[in-house]
């Protein structure tokens, strides 16, 4: 039995065209389409047979994105929501995790990088572009369960900082610090954390309550 895929996105030619790429995929068939956040709700609500993948930009008219993955993740708990982004956005990525989505792929995905995507977060619930096989939404429900990294007041300033949607150019002007500095400290503490992203960082600093969100 193939997975199905549901697609909310603001463009009808991208969902037209991808929904025709997905069918000729050996696993996967496009079930439904929304065009707009109230559309993709009624529909949601409506049908006897939710996705098991839902696409959803973040740019969907007509409603909180966020908060709509946020309720779709508490209705439909076996739905996996990933967002579809335009491109690679760190900010973006981190709010939408936040808020319940279990990845994100990215429109510009070729076709071949698309289903392995796909089958990935059939297989196993995500998919990370960058080839760390880190779950990150995982990250968000487990316990503390290592050791937390020992860090000084300024790198636990700027790991706040950090998961906010300032540059890091705009980091190095709030802490009064050389952007060659801030630079030293991202580097420090992607080495302490074990992630090479902003969004890894993010994500280990929510698990490990170390700022507010």
């Amino acid at each position: 039995m193939k997975a199905t895929i549901g697609i909310a996105d603001e463009q009808q030619l991208f969902i037209t065209s991808v929904s025709l790429l997905i069918n000729t995929f050996e696993h996967f068939v496009v079930t439904f389409n929304a065009l707009n956040g109230t559309e993709l709700l009624s529909m949601l609500h409506r049908t006897s047979e939710t996705p098991d993948v839902l696409l959803i930009s973040p740019r969907l008219p007509g409603i909180n994105v966020q908060e709509a993955v946020a309720c779709i993740a508490e209705e439909f708990p076996l739905i996996k929501t990933v967002a579809l982004l335009e491109a690679y956005n760190e900010d973006i990525i981190s709010d939408m995790l936040q808020a319940g989505c279990s990845t994100y792929v990215l429109k510009s995905m070729n076709p071949v990088e698309l289903e392995n995507a796909l089958r990935q977060i059939e297989e196993k619930g995500y998919y990370n572009a960058d080839g760390i096989d880190h779950d990150y939404r995982q990250l968000l429900r487990m316990k503390n369960r290592r050791k937390q990294p020992v860090m000084n007041e300024r790198e636990l300033q700027f790991l706040q900082l950090a998961s906010s949607d300032l540059t890091y150019n705009e980091i190095a002007k709030k802490m009064s610090l050389p952007e060659k500095v801030i630079d030293a400290y991202r580097d420090s503490l992607f080495q302490k954390f074990r992630v090479r992203s902003r969004v890894g960082l993010t994500m280990e600093a929510i698990r490990n309550n170390l700022i507010t969100t």
